[in-house]
């Protein structure tokens, strides 16, 4: 008798422990919002808390108006991949394209979309002579940009505002990611741990106080000129608070790959990454805690502006956040 009701307890907390468990991962703040399409969503960026932009496979172009509650596809631009978005307003845009390698022929894989009248029209900007794959671009608030992408390729944007020309590197990895520290400050990361950073003449050079690890650093953000972190495989994540002079190793929980970091303020942030994904830290990253985001598709891209968020990836998906009251 002793021995079931000792079995009897032990069921009781056992379930009590699963209801909380339950309970905690109900409080999540991710819900999934229909994106009217199947394709592979390679990124999402917003304008403000109302306006943005989901892009991916096939031409695959999503708009909101509402801070991501609805998306709606605006007219066929493209059928090849859209890799990256950004737009500086609500006229003047960017999209990163690429045709598929083993029917692009003579023709460069990666080439730009502009766009000065929200959309309306687009011209196409080649790289000439190319072979360069670029899978991702980032812009200055005064209108620098760059494009990153396969063996260690870094185009910028020229003072003309549509001219793209190829720089080097010291390092053939793959770049991922790249941001703005400040004006003049820029830092980029990829394969074989590689981070880069400005050299204060147009070049760059490789940083001597990036992170000591050989991880595929796969994304940086920096919420202002001190503060960033960068997150990359095997759920590795990194965190300077001296416009990175130094690096520290924080503790993410995960063994799969991290895709994409961002901040909202200095002390609350979200990665996402592989089998959907999706962590937060609100102590600045000190810990950080999974959040039930209910799919298990890769989420590539995450994205905020004030209080709107939005996570984006395979088949589709597109997380939107829900920020407590």
């Amino acid at each position: 008798m002793q021995k079931v009701l000792i079995r009897y307890k032990a069921f009781v907390v056992a379930l009590f422990l699963l209801s909380l468990t339950a309970t905690v991962e109900s409080r999540s703040e991710w819900i999934r919002v229909e994106s009217g399409t199947l394709a592979w969503l390679r990124s999402v960026y917003f304008l403000n808390e109302n306006k943005g932009w989901a892009v991916g496979s096939a031409g695959t172009f999503l708009i909101t108006a509402d801070g991501g509650i609805t998306w709606k596809q605006i007219g066929k631009i493209t059928n090849d991949t859209l890799r990256d978005v950004y737009f500086s307003d609500e006229r003047r845009g960017w999209l990163l394209c690429e045709r598929d390698r083993y029917s692009a022929g003579a023709m460069p894989v990666s080439y730009f979309l502009k766009t000065e009248d929200a959309g309306a029209t687009w011209e196409r900007i080649d790289l000439d002579g190319a072979e360069d794959r670029l899978v991702r671009i980032f812009f200055s608030k005064s209108g620098t940009g760059f494009g990153l992408g396969e063996g260690g390729a870094v185009w910028e944007l020229l003072s003309d505002g549509v001219t793209w020309q190829r720089k080097q590197l010291p390092t053939r990895y793959l770049i991922l990611d790249g941001q703005f520290i400040s004006d003049s400050k820029r830092i980029l990361v990829g394969g074989g741990g590689t981070v880069l950073v400005s050299d204060g003449s147009g070049g760059w050079v490789q940083s001597d106080r990036g992170p000591r690890t050989k991880e595929r650093l796969n994304s940086v953000f920096f919420l202002n000129e001190d503060t960033g972190w960068i997150v990359g495989s095997n759920g590795c994540i990194y965190a300077t608070k001296d416009r990175g002079q130094n690096w520290y190793e924080q503790t993410s929980g995960l063994k799969s790959t991290l895709f994409d970091v961002v901040f909202s303020d200095l002390q609350r942030g979200f990665a996402v990454g592989d089998g959907g994904r999706i962590i937060e830290t609100t102590d600045g990253g000190h810990s950080w805690q999974s959040k039930v985001s209910g799919v298990k598709g890769v989420l590539e891209r995450i994205a905020f502006a004030g209080r709107t968020g939005a996570a984006v990836g395979h088949g589709g998906l597109i997380m939107r956040h829900i920020p407590n009251q």
